[in-house]
């Protein structure tokens, strides 16, 4: 999937579906294994290369990203957590 961030579009792949959110926004499901049309998610994206990111708590602007697939955008969200390399 492309990573779009700001002005910043960025190669990266979905490497782990955390948890399915209920309409509350609290975790419904661990682990699922897939996620159908309109489900809320908590997912963790890995890039291949570094970008300017921030947590969207403390900066909005920085904070919000997509993901796009053959053209179409198949995700919204914001980013909640920064993992460096070395704490996978």
């Amino acid at each position: 999937v492309e990573f779009h961030i700001h002005h910043v579009k960025e190669a990266a792949r979905v490497t782990k579906i955390v948890a399915l959110l209920d309409k509350t926004g609290k975790p419904s499901k661990t682990a699922p294994r897939f996620l159908k049309s309109k489900q809320n998610a908590v997912v963790q994206v890995t890039l291949d290369q570094a970008v300017c990111v921030e947590e969207f708590s403390k900066c909005r602007a920085l904070g919000r990203a997509f993901l796009r697939s053959s053209g179409s955008t198949i995700a919204v969200g914001i980013v909640t957590k920064i993992m460096r390399q070395d704490q996978h």
